[in-house]
């Protein structure tokens, strides 16, 4: 029993990597890189619905002009979203609008 077992793994592991191999290297071939604007507009909404997200689902609190966390992992969620709307911003503004006119 084991020893079916650990052939139908193996034989299942070799089947996906070969599969997702022959994708990638399809999907690398065919997909247009994003644009500037692009990163900066995706960095910019994820910054955003991150922070929404954490204060709807009481991760984090703004009371008296402090701000209060659940946990660390609250903390670090909150930090993360406001580097990434931080990144977006920058990004656009200072690489991306070079670019556009």
């Amino acid at each position: 029993m084991r020893l079916l077992r650990r052939t139908v793994m193996r034989v299942a592991f070799s089947l996906l990597t070969l599969v997702a191999t022959a994708y990638a290297e399809e999907a690398w071939e065919s997909e247009t890189a994003g644009t500037c604007s692009q990163n900066a507009w995706t960095l910019i909404g994820l910054g955003a619905v991150g922070i929404v997200v954490i204060l709807k689902l009481g991760g984090a609190s703004i009371s008296n002009n402090e701000m209060y966390y659940r946990n660390p992992w609250w903390r670090l969620a909150w930090w993360a979203s406001c580097l990434s709307l931080l990144a977006g911003f920058v990004l656009f503004r200072v690489y991306c609008g070079s670019r556009l006119g």
